[in-house]
């Protein structure tokens, strides 16, 4: 399988967006992984209007269904935001975002495994619940990621 890999050495903010985005426009990739802590923002132009996420990768904004999570943590709350924003702009989260079922959840003062979590807590947490897997049962769909890591990146 080959892929590209889009890696933050430094701490986050060397406007990997645009080399995203540069790479959109010159490849084709049929699926996005994101891993580590990266929370830095990342921005790309979708329908004339600038667009700004941090945990869900821009990929997404290309129709492109993207695995969160792996081996990071996710603050909830900001996820939640984000899926809100992309609700509005008519994004389909159920068939583009997926979470790692090993990602560590952050929610208030807890830390949870996003397996663990029951799908009727993550009901009340979430306003659209993404789809949980692992990144194995994931690649088995795909045979050209894109991947972007940071802070924890392996």
């Amino acid at each position: 399988m080959i892929s590209d890999v889009i890696i933050s050495i430094y701490n986050g903010y060397e406007n990997k967006s645009h080399v995203i985005n540069y790479l959109l426009k010159r490849n084709y990739y049929d699926c996005c992984l994101k891993g580590g802590t990266d929370h830095s923002e990342q921005s790309s132009v979708y329908q004339g209007k600038k667009i700004i996420l941090k945990i869900i990768p821009i990929c997404i904004l290309s129709s492109i269904p993207c695995l969160i999570g792996i081996g990071g943590q996710i603050n909830i709350e900001l996820l939640n935001s984000e899926i809100k924003l992309l609700t509005k702009l008519n994004i389909d989260i159920h068939k583009l975002l997926y979470i790692d079922e090993n990602a560590t959840i952050i929610h208030k003062d807890s830390k949870l495994t996003y397996g663990d979590i029951h799908f009727l807590k993550l009901k009340t947490i979430l306003s659209n619940t993404p789809i949980k897997t692992s990144i194995n049962n994931f690649l088995l769909y795909y045979n050209h990621p894109i991947y972007e890591g940071a802070n924890g990146f392996y």
